[in-house]
Order: structure tokens, then sequence, then C-alpha cells
């Protein structure tokens, strides 16, 4: 069975390597043709000038999002995303219900830990790029689960590979790794309403977010940055005026 008592701590990655990745991600989304919106580009004091405005955009948890998992370093066990839309609704029941989409970045060599998600069902997508090989836990199969495969419900075996245009659907329950292989991958994640806080559950436990060395001035905000920057530059621009 997953699961121990033990949660690692996450590791600790450079605001200035953070801003090196979201540049580079943005080059690698322009060169493929994909647009994004126009907040992935707002500077810091363009958040604090729209203060009254974002939100919905701070509640949805939209916009960037850049991981390192222990033990690190981002090259072997990160992931580049970035949150398009997050919709909530509440159903009478109390459960919640909406739905989501994500794109995420996937260099060569890069692996999520094992994980998998207490209510979300999600479909991993290949939009283009390398090979995206999705990895199950061992005793996933042995739970009788089960993947959709581009539209074809089929068992689960110890991996499946998505060419560009393959998708896989994964239900709640179904352990599972992803890895970047040949070359970079640009993958799309559509899912039920997705909640980082409260929905994940790691194989081997640890903390969503990296712990951020302010090395240098933020180029772009992260989701993780939102109540914490905005509120401090909102208290310094008061002390301004």
């Amino acid at each position: 069975m997953y699961w121990s008592s033990l949660i690692h701590k996450g590791t600790t990655v450079k605001r200035s390597e953070v801003n090196r990745v979201i540049r580079e991600a943005v080059d690698t989304f322009e060169n493929r043709g994909i647009h994004l919106p126009a907040f992935a580009g707002w500077r810091p004091t363009e958040w604090l000038h729209r203060i009254d405005d974002v939100s919905e955009l701070v509640e949805a948890g939209l916009g960037w999002d850049v991981v390192e998992w222990p033990p690190g370093p981002f090259s072997g066990s990160g992931l580049l995303l970035f949150t398009l839309r997050n919709v909530r609704r509440r159903q009478p029941s109390g459960y919640t219900d909406g739905y989501a989409e994500k794109l995420m970045l996937i260099r060569p060599g890069q692996r999520t830990p094992l994980h998998t998600h207490r209510r979300k069902t999600e479909d991993l997508i290949n939009r283009g790029g390398g090979l995206l090989v999705i990895e199950f836990g061992e005793d996933t199969a042995s739970k009788s689960h089960s993947i959709i495969l581009n539209g074809v419900t089929q068992p689960i075996d110890r991996a499946v590979e998505l060419r560009p245009g393959d998708s896989v659907t994964l239900s709640p329950g179904v352990y599972h790794s992803f890895i970047a292989r040949e070359s970079d991958v640009v993958a799309g994640e559509v899912s039920t309403y997705n909640d980082d806080e409260h929905d994940n559950v790691f194989a081997d436990p640890m903390e969503r977010y990296p712990r951020l060395e302010e090395d240098e001035p933020p180029e772009r905000l992260l989701v993780a940055d939102y109540r914490r920057v905005l509120k401090t530059l909102s208290s310094s621009n008061l002390q301004a005026e």
C-alpha cells in the first residue's frame, strides 16, 4: 500500500531559475504556435495595477507553476505548468464538480513522482514533441483499474507511450508518473476541478510546492506567489503613497 507518515520537505529553487524556465517555456510555446492568455505576460507590477480585477484568477489558481520535487534538480524532477482554466461548481451534496485545463512543458528526462488523485479524473494528451511515457504503480493493475487509451478502455499495463495526438484517461486511485523521452513534450491536461492542496496523493509523500530563494526579482508571478507577493506589493505601494 502506498503512503507513509513521513512527508519529505520540498526542494529550494532559486527565483533566477524560475525566471529562466518560464522564459524558455514562452519561447517554446511561441515556436510551436501555442498562444497563452494575456495575463501570462503580466509583470508583478501589472498584477498590482489590476489587483481589484484579478480575484478570479487568484482563487482559481490560473497561471504559471514551476515545480521541483525531491530529490531534484529541476532537470530530473521538475515540471513547468500553466493552468488555463479551473472552474469549480458546488453541488447540493457538498461534492465539488467542475473542469480544468493545463499546459505542461516536459523536458527529456524529467519525471514526475508517482501519485494519484482522490477525486480528479484527468486526460493527459501529448500535444507535440517526443514520447510522453505514462508509468503506473506496481499494485495499480492488481486493483482492477483500467485506463482509456485514445477512447478505448483497456487493462493497465506497467506503462503506455503517448505519441503526439495520443491521450489517456486516468481515474482517481490510478497511481501514475510520466516522463518525456526523445525530445521536449508539450502536454495537455483536461480534467475535473483541480485542487492541488487537497486532492494530490503522492506514493512517497512530499510538499507540493518548492521553497523559493529570492536571489533576483520575479519576472512573472507563480500561482504559489499570488497571495504573498500581491500583499507585499500592495503594502509597499501604500507606503510609497
